[in-house]
């Protein structure tokens, strides 16, 4: 069963009262996480055939649209048993898959040039919706009221998500780097991201909810959900590694 978000949420809702208005929601979950993989294998497929014309940016600029989708997503949230995800959680494994192909073309430095990119696009676009969300709203314009409850952001939680980024993805780029992304790679994705995984959920709520929700019931469910995704990673990685070896070449750093 999937959940959302209730519309009647007012925008400057508390965390708690998001919470509260998260309600089941009918449909079946199995049509959207098929699309999803589709979508997926096509995104990263796309890119990395086009990067043997448009060259290394176009690998680059798709990263940095997939993490910026992905954290708009995450707004769209859905169970499956106990467990709560989001959509970006599903958006993200596009982004990752291209971010591991950027590291293993241009290695350490080429992922923490991509990592500020992101951050920085991440930024400006969170800057731009948070004061579109400030124009005064119509009585009638059933829209803008719509975007000022999704886009209203806690900045609070927006900047604890910039820095929980930043800080897992330096991590994870740099476990992979040492452990040795391309002679050790299964190791160093699973090292990689059980360390950036685990410093990601201690940093972002720690930073977003510290005070106002209970932040080991968060850690915990937050980290199984997190290891659940990354099994999801390793296959879209295999994918993706497995046409970089047919279409792209590797050039390291």
């Amino acid at each position: 069963m999937s959940r959302f978000v209730s519309p009647k949420v007012p925008y400057n809702a508390t965390p708690q009262e998001i919470l509260y208005h998260i309600r089941p929601m009918s449909g079946t979950l199995w049509l959207p996480v098929v699309v999803w993989a589709l979508i997926t294998l096509l995104v990263v497929t796309a890119a990395i055939y086009l990067s043997r014309w448009l060259g290394q940016r176009i690998v680059e600029l798709t990263h940095v649209i997939l993490v910026v989708a992905a954290n708009i997503t995450v707004y769209k949230t859905f169970t499956v048993g106990p467990l709560l995800f989001t959509a970006g959680d599903m958006t993200y494994n596009s982004a990752y898959s291209l971010l591991d192909i950027i590291h293993r073309r241009e290695g350490y430095g080429g992922a923490k040039r991509m990592i500020l990119l992101t951050l920085f696009a991440n930024v400006v676009v969170a800057l731009f919706l948070w004061t579109a969300s400030l124009i005064p709203t119509g009585p009638q314009d059933f829209l803008g009221k719509a975007f000022d409850t999704l886009f209203r952001m806690d900045l609070r939680v927006v900047a604890s998500s910039m820095v929980s980024f930043y800080l897992s993805s330096r991590l994870d780029a740099w476990v992979a780097h040492k452990v040795g992304i391309e002679k050790r790679f299964v190791l160093a994705f699973l090292l990689s991201n059980l360390a950036s995984t685990t410093l990601d959920v201690l940093v972002f709520n720690t930073l977003a909810f510290f005070g106002v929700l209970p932040l080991l019931s968060l850690f915990a469910g937050q980290f199984v959900i997190k290891q659940i995704v990354t099994v999801s990673n390793f296959v879209f990685i295999l994918y993706a590694r497995w046409l970089d070896r047919r279409w792209g070449q590797v050039v390291q750093a």
